[in-house]
């Protein structure tokens, strides 16, 4: 994926998380994801700041270490590839797969995936 690619939408100037946007191509792409898939601002901002939390919008790996073994979730959604065996690491740090992982994720309301999301939002668990 080219992120210098531009995008088709125009976030409306009320918009509460326009602020977040800023030039952020991923923050666009996750925006126009949540919007097509029917998803309010106020989530939209969760999915940031779940991303914000898991990986600070780095394409890496977790950098969270258990046992002595690092964690095998990759990109900027930090998807795991323990429980998502179908997804390959590849896959997992393809950063538009990742935003539409994520996006489509909370869509079906899996939010609770995302330790991040648990800490950030533990009214909503």
């Amino acid at each position: 994926m080219t992120l210098a690619s531009s995008s088709t939408s125009t976030l409306p100037v009320e918009s509460p998380v326009r602020a977040e946007i800023g030039s952020s191509t991923i923050k666009q792409l996750i925006y126009d994801k949540g919007l097509g898939v029917g998803l309010s601002e106020a989530k939209i901002g969760q999915i940031f700041a779940t991303i914000e939390c898991e990986s600070r919008y780095r394409n890496i790996q977790s950098q969270i270490v258990k046992d002595g073994i690092q964690e095998l979730s990759f990109g900027i959604s930090q998807i795991s590839i323990i429980h998502h065996p179908h997804i390959t690491k590849e896959m997992a740090l393809d950063i538009e797969y990742s935003v539409n992982f994520i996006v489509d994720e909370f869509a079906k309301g899996h939010e609770k995936k995302w330790s991040c999301w648990r800490k950030l939002y533990p009214v909503d668990n």
